[in-house]
């Protein structure tokens, strides 16, 4: 089962990627945590059908400091509704964490992107999912300026042909790892 945002459902993206290996998409443009948590409820046939959940929502959840009036503490709350949730299934979850870029001057700041990222990083560490943590990985190779238009399309989406990679090498690692268990 995929969840996520527009991350995951630009065509040739990240669900080209994991053909095959998610039974259901569950993805809606600019979905975040409550959204997920939304989809996982109303779709409960197709989650018997499922091993395994991909969720990806951090861009939109931080996207909500921004454009909504949501305080950060509702937005945090949902991020732990969603992951309760998530561990209820007693589905194998990978979560995705994907890079946002500060383009305007009242975007939440690098602190309150971080404070965010950090509340997943802890609730998957701490419900024992999975983690394919892009924010982290684009931050220790410290791409940025021109460098990133090279991986992002624009602030929020990474370019169709790197997210699908990134599908196929999550579906490569599903199968492999599940031989194993």
């Amino acid at each position: 089962m995929l969840l996520g945002g527009s991350n995951s459902t630009i065509k040739f993206g990240l669900k080209s990627g994991l053909l095959d290996d998610i039974s259901s998409n569950h993805s809606l443009g600019a979905s975040s945590s409550i959204q997920n948590l939304f989809a996982i409820k109303a779709n409960v046939n197709a989650l018997k059908e499922t091993d395994v959940i991909v969720s990806e929502s951090n861009v939109n959840d931080i996207h909500n400091l921004f454009y909504t009036r949501y305080t950060k503490e509702t937005i945090v709350s949902n991020i732990h509704f969603l992951y309760e949730e998530l561990w209820l299934t007693g589905k194998r979850v990978v979560i995705i964490l994907l890079p946002l870029y500060r383009l305007k001057p009242n975007f939440p700041s690098k602190e309150e992107i971080d404070s965010i990222n950090s509340v997943h990083r802890s609730l998957a560490e701490k419900f024992g999912f999975e983690m394919v943590d892009l924010t982290k990985s684009f931050d220790q190779c410290d791409i940025k300026g021109t460098d990133i238009k090279f991986l992002m399309s624009d602030y929020i989406h990474p370019i169709n042909s790197f997210m699908y990679c990134l599908g196929v090498n999550i579906k490569e690692y599903l199968s492999r790892t599940r031989k194993l268990s």
